[in-house]
């Protein structure tokens, strides 16, 4: 059995659903201005090493984390006495 479709009285290939596709397709088509695209990337680029340039002067810092305590300082690596790290570990902490 065949399903039944509605019919419909207005052309829907020119709705506002479908225009966007073919605006898609004529920017496809159309020929690319090769001069403007190129002038746009070089300017991105000087833009970028401007920036890099700026950014990488002097002591850099990384500006998204910091570390509430020192953890090469909080761990065993041969310079805290064995005594104070089994103490650090105790809970509740030795006082001495």
């Amino acid at each position: 059995m065949k399903p039944k479709t509605k019919m419909t009285k207005s052309n829907s290939s020119k709705s506002a659903e479908t225009a966007a596709p073919a605006r898609l397709l004529d920017g496809i088509r159309s020929p690319a201005d090769v001069k403007a695209l190129r002038e746009e990337v070089v300017q991105s680029q000087r833009r970028r090493q401007f920036h890099f340039e700026a950014t990488t002067q002097g002591v850099i810092e990384s500006w998204d984390w910091q570390p509430s305590v020192d953890a090469s300082q909080r761990y065993m690596r041969n310079h805290i006495d064995l005594d104070t790290l089994e103490a650090m570990a105790r809970f509740p902490a030795v006082k001495r």
